[in-house]
């Protein structure tokens, strides 16, 4: 199975919201039959165009997260 690498970006929350992000990440990459290597925060940064979530609240920065997984073609 080939390595993969996920760049996702996510509106700036609580921990225990981050927390329920990567685990239904998880789950999914699992679902599948993957296998998850690993999460890597990438850090707070500024968004080039603000973003507007369902709500209608507008976002100009972002947290960007990296997840490692295997995976099947």
């Amino acid at each position: 199975m080939p390595l993969y690498e996920m760049i996702m970006v996510c509106r700036m929350a609580e921990q225990q919201s981050m927390t329920q992000l990567l685990r239904q990440v998880s789950q999914a990459v699992l679902a599948e039959g993957g296998v998850v290597r690993g999460f890597t925060n990438l850090g707070d940064r500024i968004l080039t165009r603000n973003r507007q979530t369902e709500d209608g609240v507008y976002h100009g920065v972002g947290r960007f997260m990296q997840v490692q997984f295997y995976s099947n073609p």
